[in-house]
């Protein structure tokens, strides 16, 4: 190879734009998420190749483009739980689940459902708001 040639590879010099843009936005990445308390980033290099034709000898001029970019996630959150010895249940006067406290320890699969107050009746809502009546008796 003569002195003009130039390796397409990232070890060589054909790319050291790319390299020097890439080693830049890692530095400031890094200084930005230190200045932020930022614990994650990401850094993007996109390349972009085109060919363009000469002549009608078949000489190929190519285009190199390169895109270096970072995001740097700041997340601010914060959570919280609800639960205790609560059960699931239908409130049928409010049309709408509840949750009321579990009276007995001794849990069963009916738990998640409601039997309303004075009635023998258990009321089971399915997918399709229908309601499937079955019997409803204490433990």
């Amino acid at each position: 190879m003569n002195n003009n040639t130039m390796e397409l590879t990232l070890e060589g010099i054909a790319f050291n734009g790319l390299k020097s843009d890439f080693n830049t936005m890692l530095r400031k990445t890094l200084n930005k998420m230190c200045q932020k308390e930022s614990e994650q980033a990401e850094i993007s290099v996109k390349v972009k190749i085109s060919f363009e034709k000469i002549d009608d000898m078949g000489i190929i001029k190519p285009k190199f483009d390169h895109k270096v970019s970072s995001a740097i996630q700041i997340k601010d959150e914060v959570s919280g739980c609800l639960k205790g010895d609560y059960m699931l249940a239908w409130d049928s006067s409010k049309n709408e689940y509840v949750m009321k406290p579990i009276k007995d320890k001794q849990v069963s699969i009916f738990d998640e459902y409601n039997c309303d107050e004075g009635s023998d009746k258990l009321m089971i809502e399915d997918t399709f708001q229908n309601f499937v009546d079955g019997e409803c008796n204490e433990i």
